[in-house]
Formats: structure tokens, sequence, C-alpha cells
């Protein structure tokens, strides 16, 4: 009997342990892609994962790499978006004096304070490229459970608020040459753009229109 109860127990915790990695992953998933991006992976069946091949054996080569089979699907045109791309001045310079290490973990809590400032203005953290911080205002709203959807019409999103939240987090960031403040280039954008979702391994949900070239 007191084995049956330690096998019932393990069994509990596992499950548990599965239920709790599979919120995180979904959770990780809303972070990096809208709503209607996730609908679609899977109201289609699943469209990461292309139908095996008829094969006698499940070997590695049997499984396919994750195909998106028609991106228009996945594509949303936002009539008027503001973009935001802020940078650090001095950063190549910097990089030459400084471990790789030192400078992940430099950029990391510069970012992070970024992060901690997203919801409250209102943009969408699109994607950080090196020390390049790009957001976007108008882009993104959420439904009634609180998950990312993409909008088509421009809401009145302030991107001044938003260069100032980035500006002050900034300012209590050190540089790790010396400790002196840290320096920001900002520019804004605003014009319509199309975002969708490119890519097979490590699919990106990007944007795309002159406003994000300029």
């Amino acid at each position: 009997m007191g084995m049956r109860m330690t096998d019932v127990t393990a069994k509990v915790k596992a499950e548990r342990h599965i239920a709790l990695m599979t919120e995180m992953q979904h959770r990780l998933l809303e972070d990096m892609f809208p709503r209607h991006v996730l609908a679609y992976m899977t109201e289609e069946g699943g469209p990461w994962n292309k139908p095996l091949e008829a094969q006698t054996s499940l070997s590695a080569s049997s499984f396919q790499r994750p195909v998106v089979r028609d991106i228009n699907k996945l594509a949303t045109t936002h009539s008027k978006v503001t973009l935001m791309f802020a940078d650090i001045q001095g950063f190549t310079p910097m990089c030459k004096l400084l471990e790789p290490r030192v400078v992940m973990a430099f950029l990391n809590d510069l970012f992070t304070r970024f992060d901690s400032h997203l919801q409250d203005c209102g943009v969408y953290k699109v994607e950080t490229i090196g020390d390049c911080y790009f957001v976007a205002g108008g882009l993104m709203g959420e439904d009634e459970m609180g998950a990312p959807v993409v909008l088509s019409r421009k809401s009145q999103e302030d991107p001044q608020h938003a260069t100032r939240a980035l500006l002050s987090a900034a300012s209590q960031v050190k540089l790790p040459t010396g400790g002196g403040p840290v320096r920001m280039r900002i520019g804004i954008h605003s014009g319509p753009v199309v975002s969708g979702v490119v890519g097979q391994r490590m699919p990106r949900f990007c944007l795309f229109g002159r406003a994000v070239g300029v």
C-alpha cells in the first residue's frame, strides 16, 4: 500500500511539472507572437508541423522543420504605426574595450529596465539588434484575456511618453567604462506597415514598410 501511494505522489508531481512547463511555454509564446499567430498555430492543425511522410520508422529524418503554409494569413496591414529606434552612443568603441560577458550583462540590465516600461507606455517590443532597441506604438492591443492582438487602426499612443520613459531608465544605468551616464540616440518615424511572421527556423514576428527602413 505504501509503495502504491509513493507511485501516485510521483505521478502527481510529474503532472504538475508538465502543467507548469506548458504554462511557461505558452506565456513565452504570447510574448513572442500576437494572438492571431498563436491561433493559427493551433486551429489550423499546427502549421509549424509539416505532416510526416509515410515511413516505416520514425527516424530523425522523419520530422520536418516548422513551416508556415500561407504567410498571407498571418499578415496584417496597419494604417499608421509609430516606430521608435533607440541605440547607445559610442557603443561600438566601448565594445572594443570590454569583455563580451561584460557587454552582455550591461545590455541585459539596460534592456530589462526598458522592458519594464513597455506596458505603461503602450508600446510593443519588436526586437533588439545589438544595442538597438526597437518598439512600436499603435501596433498592439490586448484582448479580454490580456493577450497581445494586432491593431489595424491607429491607437492614441504617445511616442514622447515612451521616449521619456526610456531615457529615464537609461539614466539609471552607468557605462561599464568609467561609470559615466548612458547616452541614447532615439529616432521616431510614423507610417503604414505590414506585420507578419517570417522564417522557418526561429520564426520571427516582423514589420515591413517604408517607415521601418527610414
